[in-house]
């Protein structure tokens, strides 16, 4: 039998991934794509196609509040793309591990820093963004990934026991922490150890932007805040 003539696809799902995952990418979409479904469908009564049918999540590395699920059709045999979409999720957004009510919305996986200082606060441009925050907890400090562990706060917190103040700006999980007196001097001690060692020059960015924050609020005499979304 010709092979042009088979039903069988001529692509694996893996290229069809690939395919598709350029084709969302062009579509201006700048977070991580992460692939949840590659299915082969077949249909049609007149004409029949065969399609891998590639279903992503975009986010960061794991759920985020604001989910958009983009599919993309792809010919099983010529690679040829067939239809795309940008729908959102059927899947709820995830909340289970916010600890606050945010205050105001940021990027999803940002960290804001505000300096509460009267009458005007002051807000740290840029905050942390989510690859900052993973260069900092997850590759220089090494924390765990409690994933949704019923007390994935102590997994996460125990994983860094040296720095429990820091363990508390747990950014993608939606914190909302403040820091003032002794907390606000803890919170620096930690974050001068980071800088006298890190190895990881995202992670000393990261920390030397906190200390900005940190030694602002301790001239005004005030407290800084971390909003994580």
């Amino acid at each position: 039998m010709d092979k042009s003539e088979s039903n069988e696809p001529m692509i694996s799902a893996d290229v069809a991934g690939l395919i598709a995952t350029g084709i969302v990418a062009r579509g201006g979409i700048n977070l991580k794509l992460y692939r949840t479904e590659v299915e082969l469908v077949t249909r049609g009564l007149w004409s029949v196609e065969t399609v891998w049918k590639v279903e992503f999540v975009i986010k960061e590395r794991y759920r985020h509040f604001n989910v958009v699920c983009p599919i993309v059709e792809v010919d099983s045999k010529t690679g040829q793309v067939m239809m795309h979409s940008y729908p959102r999720c059927s899947e709820g957004p995830v909340m289970e591990h916010a600890t606050s009510p945010l205050r105001h919305s940021l990027p999803d996986g940002h960290t804001g820093i505000r300096v509460n200082r009267e009458p005007a606060p002051i807000e740290i441009d840029r905050g942390i963004n989510y690859d900052e925050w993973g260069a900092l907890f997850w590759d220089e400090l090494g924390a765990t990934d409690p994933h949704d562990a019923p007390d994935w706060q102590r997994v996460f917190s125990d994983s860094i026991p040296n720095y429990p103040k820091l363990a508390t700006i747990l950014g993608e999980y939606a914190s909302y922490v403040t820091f003032e007196g002794d907390d606000l001097r803890a919170l620096i001690n930690e974050c001068v150890q980071i800088a006298n060692s890190a190895e990881n020059p995202v992670a000393l960015e990261v920390v030397k932007r906190i200390l900005t924050a940190c030694e602002i609020a301790k001239k005004e005499n005030c407290s800084v805040t971390f909003i994580g979304d």
